[in-house]
């Protein structure tokens, strides 16, 4: 519900020239109650679209985990598993950024269709791997989370997801902001840079078949996750 009080203070915030023209004494003299509520529900509509772009890395994190949970749960098919994590992770992850951090140097060397190629072909590796590794449910759970500042205004968010037979693998998630949202661009998984582990892979296909022969280990990797019964 929306105050008196808080309503004036947001035609306040409007442009002058906008709050000029919802005073009820304007020369014009056609300006109503409706008119001033209008723009006050569009400046608040505003305020608040800005704000959903503004979830907190913690926010970011849980929400991801919770869709994890969800497919493995109540998708058992690979292919309908798949499209749910797309869902999640094309909203949670930074794939361009990471995609260009993966390639390392190499990323100078690829034209803009070849770099549209590889990104493509690294989300889908990427959703792929989520999607085989988080299969069937058998009482898995995220634990809570904690976060802390990285250099450079980035942040780590640190979870870990415990088995039912009481063993727990940690994660560490390495956010940056990115249009105006949080994202992540690496996870630690039990202290292991994934992004370490595919900048080396990646570098050493690069320089020894080049970039062509790259673009075919991600799809044989990609099909693999789907050929797991």
């Amino acid at each position: 519900m929306i105050f008196i009080s808080e309503a004036i203070a947001a035609c306040d915030a409007l442009p002058r020239g906008a709050r000029e023209r919802s005073r009820f004494d304007d020369w014009h003299g056609q300006e109503t109650l409706s008119t001033v509520l209008l723009a006050v529900a569009l400046w608040l509509a505003g305020s608040v679209g800005v704000a959903a772009n503004l979830d907190t890395p913690l926010e970011v994190v849980a929400r991801l985990e919770h869709a994890i949970v969800d497919a493995m749960q109540n998708a058992p098919e690979f292919d309908e598993r798949f499209e749910r994590m797309a869902a999640i992770m094309d909203e949670s992850f930074d794939f361009p950024r990471i995609a260009r951090l993966a390639l390392g140097r190499h990323w100078r060397d690829l034209d803009d269709a070849q770099r549209m190629r590889f990104r493509d072909r690294f989300r889908e590796l990427s959703i792929a791997t989520f999607t085989g590794r988080f299969g069937d449910y058998r009482g898995e759970r995220f634990e809570p989370h904690e976060s802390v500042a990285l250099p450079r205004g980035g942040t780590a968010v640190t979870s870990h997801l415990t088995r039912p037979d009481g063993t727990a693998i940690d994660f560490e998630y390495h956010m940056q902001r990115s249009e105006s949202r949080w994202r992540i661009v690496n996870i630690l998984v039990d202290g292991v840079s994934d992004l370490a582990l595919k900048r080396a892979e990646y570098n050493s296909v690069m320089q020894e078949k080049g970039f062509g022969a790259l673009l075919e280990e991600l799809e044989r990797q990609t099909a693999a996750f789907r050929d797991v019964p």
